[in-house]
């Protein structure tokens, strides 16, 4: 089966289509016969692993947007356990034919109502050229074609045009090395599974958020949710989201999250240890869209340096906000303070000197991830932006 959730309804909705790609027939180690030039692709464990992060993401903790709750999911998944297992069903597996019969399933849903949000959601092999081709389980089946097993995912943007839905979001956890045997193929590759058309639906919003830069590769530990995905759903979760009225009614959009999960793909926990971090990217047509509604003013995790390193053994900090009902203190202890503490722009950091000195000033806690700037031993060293009113 593909569908896994359909409530039957025509008011607006969120319609999900998810696909998880980490079994290959004609790689290595697969079920069918083996590509001539496999271009160094192999089997792969991740994208089951974090396809199913965002399925419970979507029926768990999606943040839905006011009055457009979650409507139905079609899921495709190739993992080694075939079939695999989704809530009691035997899932599908991720091949050409079946994307394009749970597309067409999709797009009828989605196409009921013009209110209606459509999410698409990839995770597996993929390469770029003119487009951003995302591999399917059978990819390399044709071995004069191999990519005509895949998803063309700029024709099927394109062929989203003959869908109603204003608001239309695609998320792409894939590679997108540019190969030479690609390049040098004067003909058009993979399916976009929904057809372009001429005309159509021209303001709905596009937006596309893409793992890595072109040419680059979408990185993950063995065995565990990829990086991108990862930071994805911290943003999802909070650490994309912002009060842009300032009364406390906090949102994702789709610009802060783009940014949220560069800056945790850059300077957060979601990368390697050591090497290059990947670079995401945006691409198709968009407003500044809220993706979704959170229950309140997301927990954020909050850093406080020392400088020099060793004032944090004659200082003691307090963060407080009367507006959050938050008070933490830290007592001279050595290395950078950190914290978690609710979003807002309204706290007070506090430094106590054993010299019987001190100083105070505002500072906003809001995501991804605040850094305050270094403090400093003495009142007196204290900077002009860290403590305005130091003699």
């Amino acid at each position: 089966m593909t569908t896994v959730l359909d409530k039957q309804t025509r008011d607006a909705a969120v319609h999900a289509f998810v696909i998880g790609v980490g079994a290959y027939r004609h790689l290595p180690g697969g079920s069918g016969p083996l590509m001539a030039n496999t271009l160094g692709l192999e089997q792969i464990q991740e994208p089951a692993l974090s396809a199913r992060a965002f399925l419970d993401w979507l029926t768990g903790d999606y943040p839905h947007p006011s009055g457009v709750p979650l409507g139905s999911i079609e899921l495709l998944m190739s993992t080694s356990d075939d079939p695999y297992r989704y809530d009691g069903h035997d899932i599908a597996p991720a091949d050409l034919p079946n994307a394009q019969l749970a597309a067409s399933s999709w797009i009828e849903r989605c196409n009921a109502n013009k209110a209606n949000v459509t999410l698409f959601y990839f995770c597996g092999h993929g390469f770029a050229r003119d487009h951003q081709y995302l591999l399917l389980e059978d990819f390399g089946q044709a071995p004069l074609n191999p990519m005509s097993t895949s998803i063309d995912l700029n024709r099927m943007r394109y062929g989203m045009a003959r869908c109603e839905a204003d608001t239309q979001i695609f998320i792409s956890d894939a590679c997108r090395q540019v190969k030479w045997d690609l390049l040098k193929t004067f003909d058009t590759l993979g399916d976009p599974l929904i057809p372009p058309i001429m005309g159509g639906n021209a303001d709905r919003n596009t937006p596309v958020l893409l793992a890595t830069r072109k040419g680059g590769t979408a990185l993950g530990a063995p065995g565990q949710v990829t990086y991108f995905t990862q930071a994805l759903l911290a943003a999802l979760r909070g650490a994309g989201g912002e009060d842009p009225g300032n009364n406390d009614t906090w949102v994702v959009r789709y610009r802060k999250l783009a940014d949220a999960v560069q800056d945790l793909l850059t300077y957060g926990p979601f990368g390697p240890a050591t090497g290059e971090r990947q670079c995401c990217r945006t691409d198709g047509e968009s407003e500044n869209v809220i993706l979704g509604h959170l229950p309140g003013p997301p927990l954020v995790s909050l850093q406080i340096d020392y400088d020099p390193p060793e004032s944090a053994e004659v200082a003691t900090l307090s963060l407080d906000s009367s507006h959050r009902n938050f008070h933490q203190t830290r007592n001279q202890i050595a290395g950078p303070w950190q914290l978690k503490a609710p979003a807002s722009c309204w706290y007070q950091l506090q430094a106590s000197y054993l010299d019987g000195t001190s100083w105070s000033r505002p500072v906003a806690v809001l995501p991804p991830l605040p850094r305050v700037p270094a403090v400093h031993t003495r009142r007196s060293n204290a900077p002009s932006n860290l403590a305005p009113d130091a003699p």
